[in-house]
């Protein structure tokens, strides 16, 4: 990845990867393989757990300085839905029973709602608080910030991606069938 020279594209990067990887999770639960699926799931926490960490320690403290329209506590607490939503899943998918399509039917129904406070709260992100504080922050604090945030995330992206990769190496492979 080449390092972003802005706040909403650097975050968007990851927001995107995150989506990507909760999908992982949903084709893992429909090729009915609970072991792939936990396995991804266990990944899109990481990834969400610390991305809010960075954000929470990082971003937050400098929201009120931009002028829009939610206050900077709206982001702290979707980040507390989102832990709580992410706890709720890992518990009912722990639970769940594969062979069980209604089961699995209802796990993905309730992790549509995951994925709408997600859905909110990045389009939250990308359309008022990231492009203000790309225009507000002074070049040096910008950039400082920017190294911070993705030092944090990369450290965690690099920690995971081994495990990322096997993932998708499964998933192709339980798609291809065996060679």
């Amino acid at each position: 990845m080449q390092q972003p020279d802005s706040l909403l594209a650097l975050v968007a990067f990851f927001h995107r990867e995150i989506d990507d990887t909760l999908l992982l999770h949903q084709e893992a639960l429909l090729l009915a393989d609970h072991a792939l699926a936990s396995e991804a799931f266990a990944l899109v926490q990481a990834q969400l757990r610390a991305h809010i960490e960075v954000e929470d320690r990082l971003l937050l403290p400098l929201a009120p300085r931009v002028r829009e329209r939610f206050a900077p506590g709206v982001y702290a607490a979707e980040h507390g839905k989102i832990l709580d939503l992410l706890d709720g899943i890992a518990r009912r998918l722990a639970a769940l029973e594969i062979a069980d399509r209604r089961a699995v039917i209802a796990l993905l129904d309730h992790e549509r709602v995951l994925k709408n406070v997600v859905e909110h709260h990045e389009s939250r992100e990308e359309q008022g608080l990231l492009p203000g504080l790309d225009a507000c922050l002074a070049p040096p604090e910008h950039a400082a910030l920017l190294a911070a945030m993705a030092t944090g995330w990369l450290a965690v992206r690099g920690r995971l991606a081994p495990r990322l990769e096997a993932v998708r190496r499964r998933l192709a492979s339980s798609i291809s069938g065996p060679a």
